[in-house]
């Protein structure tokens, strides 16, 4: 093993004074040894040296710093600021201004030195090229070293398969690579395709509808609405001396969670088969009833009250008609299904509860019957999140009307002492969100529905991100996907599959993995191995950083001076004025590429800043914590509290994750060689400097071709 001192004498043995001949003033000092080629019959020695150095790790000259940093990003957002001064803010006047104000007159790195200081032009002239090839249509290939089947294989481009709709394809092609990854699905139904209803709403997150994709074993999940609440009047409305009338009236609560504008038609079917009791001795179940489809309008996590209809029921009486009527026992028989443009989109799978009690004739003796929100228990793992009632088996839970429905906004029931059961706070959902207001209690049994006066919307805090755009901007999106895996407690690394439990997670990408998916083959970022989205242009651009090269001062410009403002509690969670996250992100990168070469984007989701010591699930320490997602990584005075909403978790890595690639194809190479006499004396000498690109051969879709030599291709080349 060698030490420091070993290391720098060996280099310094490395050392040729050819940076005379270089352009002026080049810090970027090649180092090489000449190799002697002794001919014994000749009174000259020949000699050579060369060096080649990647300049894929380099910040794009030509680029570079010229945009502000969106969520779709390009190598032109990267700032240049913190090269010159990691603690600035970045909107101050500074070196780099000038740098990108000069941009047309540059041409090599050491020719910053015609328009900045010798100082600045130190800091930055390692780090800068302008020498990078800006195009090529090319095809992503599946990375290899995951056992992958289609390893070196072209990626699919996720955008024209949502543009197909295909449903089977995503599916195959993800079953065919991850062939674990249907692990992670827990107690989700064995009638549904986890896998396909996956695919179902990635295409959904994307489409311009807000229909459901569906098919036998999948539906997607779109910016549609869900039942939140459903409340049944019960009103006995009048008797014969041979029947009594119960007029059953339906009010229902829909949620649109995303953050997304709604317009459609809705119709509830409530399949209602509650018993009541016509003393002595009779008991009938009630029917189900489809109400007619009503056209709505909802917006951004906006609940909408509705009054769906009526159904009149007769039932017959003995010799004497009753003075009372009983629901006699409890019952969990009942269920509501909802479609939406046609579509069934929800439905109560395990079936609502209703309780037992009586009911007696006229208007202001009528009895309310139903649920202030869906499947809710979080000691269960049930977090009422209305997109997971579809497939948890568990019944919904039954709550009184007058103190416990919440009307136009989050559910609250205030007389309900378990708070496993009281509220749906979204804070404590796996992924977590934004807590919106809650709705409106009636307080008395007369007050309808549709009377209660609903707080005002908040769109912001909407839980769900859906693009509606026709495509994906970065794969990074698909951490917006919702997850139907069923596990009593996901976040723990204790949980356990339960068919009970479901919803409050969507996909971890760009965010720490749940424990029980964090292995290879089951892990969500791993999608980002398998998929690409093409670029609404017809190239790619090359000038990404190579995040296994690229020093500390380039790491640290690819995410510092940003801010942050997808959660919608916590806008500008990181003021561009603090880089520190900048400095924390090039160690991470750095300790774990030590431990082994980052491979793909799925490999940038696990890096941490000790990568030899196991995640702890339950408490996270922030040294072994993955980057990404993770509050453990923020500054103390920065650092979000538990309640860090998800999407605002994951806007890191998307901003990200068009900036980086794994392989470097462009390198600089300087070769010199020398004609010595027996005593030293230097003869003669030639050296010449290349900018070269090395590049499989593609066909017009950008694939690779088989079997064909690279093509070497010199961007640049000067005797020096």
């Amino acid at each position: 093993m060698l030490d420091a001192t070993s290391i720098k004498a060996a280099l310094n043995s490395y050392t040729i004074d050819w940076t005379s001949r270089l352009a002026k003033n080049d810090r970027n000092v090649p180092r090489a040894k000449w190799v002697e080629l002794p001919d014994p019959n000749s009174p000259y020695t020949m000699r050579y040296a060369w060096w080649v150095e990647d300049l894929s790790g380099r910040l794009d000259g030509a680029n570079a710093g010229s945009q502000e940093r969106l969520l779709a990003a390009s190598p032109a957002e990267v700032g240049l600021f913190t090269i010159f001064n990691n603690r600035i803010d970045k909107d101050a006047v500074g070196p780099e201004d000038k740098l990108v104000l000069e941009r047309a007159n540059l041409r090599s790195s050491a020719s910053t030195r015609m328009v900045l200081p010798t100082a600045d032009a130190d800091k930055i002239e390692p780090f800068i090229t302008y020498s990078l090839p800006k195009s090529v249509n090319q095809m992503p290939l599946i990375p290899q070293g995951f056992g992958y089947r289609d390893a070196g294989q072209p990626m699919k481009d996720l955008n024209d398969l949502i543009t197909k709709r295909s449903v089977d394809e995503i599916t195959n092609h993800i079953k065919n690579n991850l062939p674990q990854f249907d692990l992670r699905k827990g107690g989700f139904p064995a009638s549904e395709d986890y896998v396909k209803t996956i695919a179902a709403s990635i295409i959904d997150y994307a489409d311009a509808d807000t229909d459901a994709t569906i098919g036998t074993g999948f539906r997607g999940v779109d910016s549609y609405p869900f039942v939140n609440e459903l409340f049944d009047r019960y009103e006995w409305t009048g008797a014969t001396s041979t029947v009594v009338t119960v007029r059953v009236t339906t009010y229902v609560e829909l949620w649109n969670p995303s953050n997304q504008t709604i317009s459609g038609s809705f119709a509830l079917e409530n399949d209602n088969k509650h018993v009541i009791k016509i003393p002595p001795a009779a008991s009938a179940p009630f029917t189900s009833v489809t109400h007619a489809p009503q056209t709505v309008t909802i917006p951004p996590n906006g609940f909408g009250v509705y009054l769906c209809g009526f159904k009149d029921y007769t039932f017959p009486v003995g010799a004497f008609p009753p003075s009372t009527l009983e629901f006699p026992s409890d019952t969990s028989t009942s269920t509501y299904r909802l479609r939406w443009n046609t579509r069934l989109v929800d439905w109560a799978r395990g079936n609502v509860t209703r309780t037992s009690g009586t009911l007696q004739p006229g208007t202001a003796r009528a009895k309310w019957k139903g649920n202030a929100s869906p499947a809710h228990d979080h000691s269960i793992g049930q977090h009422g999140d209305p997109r997971a009632s579809y497939y948890i088996t568990a019944p919904i839970f039954p709550n009184n009307y007058d103190a416990n429905s919440n009307w136009g906004g989050r559910a609250l029931k205030p007389t309900i002492s378990n708070t496993n059961y009281r509220e749906v706070r979204i804070t404590r959902w796996p992924d977590r969100g934004s807590e919106s207001t809650v709705g409106t209690v009636p307080g008395s049994d007369t007050k309808l529905p549709t009377a209660c006066i609903p707080p005002a919307n908040q769109p912001n805090m909407a839980l769900a991100q859906i693009s509606n755009a026709t495509r994906l901007n970065s794969i990074g999106e698909m951490g917006n996907v919702f997850d139907p895996a069923q596990w009593s407690k996901v976040e723990l690394n204790t949980t356990t599959a339960s068919s009970s439990s479901g919803g409050g997670i969507s996909l971890a990408v760009g965010r720490p993995e749940y424990g029980k998916f964090d292995s290879e083959g089951q892990r969500a970022a791993q999608l980002m191995d398998l998929f690409f989205v093409k670029p609404q242009t017809t190239v790619v651009d090359l000038t990404k950083i190579n995040i296994n090269t690229a020093p500390r001062e380039v790491l640290r410009t690819i995410v510092a001076g940003q801010t942050l403002n997808l959660d919608p509690t916590r806008a500008a969670l990181f003021p561009p004025k603090d880089t520190i996250i900048g400095d924390r992100f090039a160690d991470v990168i750095i300790n774990t590429r030590n431990r082994f070469p980052l491979r793909s984007l799925s490999d940038i989701t696990l890096a941490r800043k000790n990568p030899t010591t196991a995640r702890n699930y339950t408490t996270p320490v922030a040294d072994t914590e993955p980057f990404f997602g993770s509050r453990e990584q923020y500054p103390a005075a920065q650092q979000p509290d538990d309640t860090w909403d998800d999407a605002g978790r994951e806007e890191l890595f998307q901003r990200v994750s068009n900036l980086v690639t794994f392989q470097s194809k462009t390198f600089r190479i300087i070769v010199a060689g020398q004609a010595v006499d027996k005593t030293g004396m230097v003869l003669g000498s030639r050296s010449r400097e290349f900018y070269i690109k090395i590049e499989p051969q593609r066909d017009a879709t950008g694939a690779i071709l088989a079997n064909k030599p690279l093509l070497i291709k010199s961007i640049y080349e000067k005797s020096l």
